[in-house]
């Protein structure tokens, strides 16, 4: 698991997230499990040892990298309302802590959000193509996004929504699609679906 912790030393503390890439271990799929810690069955075999280099691939040049981005950014913001926090200007004091409340929302977002993303790439990893992996980006209130592009005017993007739900849009040539998916540990097909047309577009 990633490990998102804030800390509260004084009344005027803004918090610190901390992150260290030794937590990744269950998330990035080693000794052959998939999410060790939701017991689901060993991947082994050629199959499997292939699925098992694509997901890391794409933990190591896309998930880590956008959560250690999106870390930076809020620390970096904590930082200038610990200095705000000193205004003793009313209106800006109210205005940090407004700031603070969406900044300590967004943590927490991104905890659950976390949590849905391994269900999900559990799921999806069989589908994963090595040559059409998503790029992977955190949003302003902590939810992590998916996007995969394919030839100009197609792409389809994925955001694992911290309350379960999953927010789906697909472009293809003009056309477009925007969805909002409950899912009960299986991908929905239409996702499955338009990553396919998209793929097969692009390598045409």
């Amino acid at each position: 698991m990633f490990a998102l912790t804030s800390s509260a030393a004084s009344a005027n503390d803004y918090g610190h997230i901390d992150y260290s890439p030794k937590t990744v271990q269950t998330a990035s799929f080693s000794n052959g499990k998939v999410w060790s810690e939701r017991n689901p069955p060993v991947l082994t075999g050629s199959r499997f040892d292939e699925q098992n280099r694509i997901i890391n691939a794409l933990f190591e040049t896309e998930v880590i990298p956008a959560i250690e981005v999106w870390i930076a950014e809020v620390n970096e913001q904590t930082v200038e309302l610990q200095e705000i926090a000193k205004s003793k200007d009313a209106k800006t004091l109210e205005a940090a802590s407004i700031q603070k409340q969406n900044t300590m929302q967004a943590i927490q977002h991104l905890r659950q959000s976390l949590m849905q993303m391994e269900l999900f790439l559990a799921k999806l990893t069989p589908h994963l193509r090595p040559d059409f992996l998503p790029s992977v980006a955190v949003d302003n209130e902590g939810e992590i996004g998916f996007e995969w592009y394919g030839r100009q005017g197609a792409r389809a993007s994925v955001i694992v929504g911290a309350n379960g739900v999953l927010y789906f849009v697909s472009l293809f040539h003009g056309s477009s699609m925007k969805s909002r998916l409950l899912w009960n540990n299986d991908i929905p097909p239409i996702i499955l679906t338009e990553l396919d047309k998209i793929y097969k577009d692009k390598q045409a």
